[in-house]
C-alpha cells in the first residue's frame, strides 16, 4: 500500500505531512496559476522539511480557475460545488489515483476543529484509507500555525494578508467579506472575476449580489490567525515516567525548569528516555487535560531544547 499526503502548501497540511513523514511515500500537490507566486517559496522549503520532494501535477489544458469557468460557462453550484475544483483539483486528483493499481493511504490536513469532515471522506472515497494526523493528535488551525513557526519556517504569504486559507486569488467559494478583501489587496483580480460572472450570467457570491454591484461596507473578514501565542501561553507541567533502568540527567530537569520559569511540581513528571538524548514528553495542563500542540513547542523553545514532530508524539531533544 502507498501512503500519500494530498499537500495543498497550507499550513495544516503541511505540518500534517510533517507529522507522517516517516511513513509518506509520495507527497502530491496540484498547482493552479492562481495560486499565490510565493506558494512556489513555500514547496521548496517544505520539501526540506520534509526531507521528501513534492510531485507537482497540473492538469493538462486548464490552468486557472478563469480558464475552466469560462471553458464550461459555469462556476458553481450547492450541489456540484465549484467546477474549478472539480476540473482543476478532484479531476487531477482522480488520474494520479487511476494511474495507481493498489489501494492508497491518502494522509489529509484537517484540523481538530474540522473533524467532522473526516467521514464524508471516508464515505465519498470507501476503497481507500484515510489519515488526519491533526484530527487525532487534537491539533487545531491556530496550533498549526504555531508549530510551522518555531520550527523556523515563514508560512505562505496568503496567511500574512489575513486570509484564513492558502487558497486561490480570487477563490469563487468565499462570500461578500471576502471578496472585499480582495478587492482591496488584488484589484485586478477582483476586476476581472466581475468581467468573467457578468459574461457567464452567474454572480460569484450568490443570486443578485455581482460583484460590480457589490457594497464595500457589506460581509464580514475574520481576524487573521496569530502564529505566535507567546512562549508560555498556556501553565502547563511536563509529566515524566523514569525508565527503571534509566535515570534521567537531574541536570536536564534543572534546566527545564529554571530556563522555562516552572516550580519543581510543575516540571517533569514524565521523561522517557529514548535513544541517546532523545527524549518523548507526555504534558498536560493545569487541569490535567491536554495542552494544544503550540504549547509544547512553546515550552521547547523557552527551554532552549530543539523539536522533531513524530507520529507517536512529540520528541524533545535535549542538546
Amino acid at each position: 500500500m502507498e501512503t500519500v499526503s494530498y499537500f495543498s502548501a497550507g499550513v495544516s497540511s503541511a505540518v500534517a505531512t510533517k507529522l507522517m513523514i516517516d511513513e509518506i511515500d509520495t507527497i502530491m500537490y496540484t498547482h493552479l496559476d492562481d495560486h499565490h507566486p510565493d506558494n512556489a517559496r513555500f514547496i521548496t522549503v517544505c520539501e526540506t522539511w520534509f526531507g521528501k520532494p513534492i510531485e507537482v501535477s497540473q492538469h493538462l489544458v486548464l490552468k486557472s480557475v478563469e480558464a475552466t469557468c469560462r471553458h464550461v460557462s459555469y462556476i458553481r453550484s450547492r450541489q456540484t460545488g465549484a467546477t474549478c475544483t472539480l476540473h482543476l483539483k478532484r479531476n487531477v486528483r482522480k488520474a494520479f489515483e487511476n494511474n495507481r493499481k493498489w489501494t492508497l493511504r491518502i494522509v489529509w490536513g484537517l484540523d481538530y476543529n474540522e473533524s467532522d469532515r473526516c467521514e464524508n471522506i471516508r464515505r465519498m472515497m470507501p476503497f481507500h484509507e484515510h489519515v488526519f494526523p491533526l484530527v487525532d493528535q487534537q491539533i487545531t488551525k491556530a496550533d498549526a500555525h504555531k508549530i510551522l513557526k518555531a520550527s523556523g519556517i515563514k508560512r505562505p504569504a496568503m496567511y500574512d494578508l489575513g486570509y484564513h486559507n492558502n487558497n486561490c486569488i480570487g477563490c469563487v467559494k468565499g462570500g461578500m467579506g471576502y471578496w472585499n478583501r480582495i478587492r482591496i489587496d488584488f484589484p485586478d483580480v477582483f476586476r476581472s472575476r466581475a468581467v468573467m460572472e457578468r459574461d457567464i450570467g452567474f454572480p460569484i457570491i450568490k443570486r443578485d449580489v455581482w460583484l460590480d454591484e457589490l457594497d464595500p461596507s457589506r460581509g464580514r473578514h475574520a481576524d487573521p490567525i496569530c502564529e505566535d501565542c507567546g512562549l508560555m501561553c498556556e501553565l502547563m507541567s511536563i509529566q515524566k515516567k523514569v525508565n527503571p533502568m534509566t535515570t534521567p540527567n537531574k541536570n536536564i530537569i534543572r534546566q527545564l525548569r529554571d530556563k522555562a520559569g516552572l516550580t519543581q511540581h510543575e516540571v517533569a513528571k514524565r521523561l522517557t528516555p529514548q535513544r541517546g538524548q532523545t527524549w518523548i514528553s507526555n504534558l498536560e495542563n493545569e487541569s490535567g487535560g491536554k495542552p494544544s500542540a503550540g504549547s509544547v513547542f512553546a515550552v521547547a523553545i523557552a527551554c532552549g531544547e530543539s523539536v522533531v514532530l513524530t507520529s507517536v508524539g512529540w520528541q524533545i531533544c535535549v542538546e
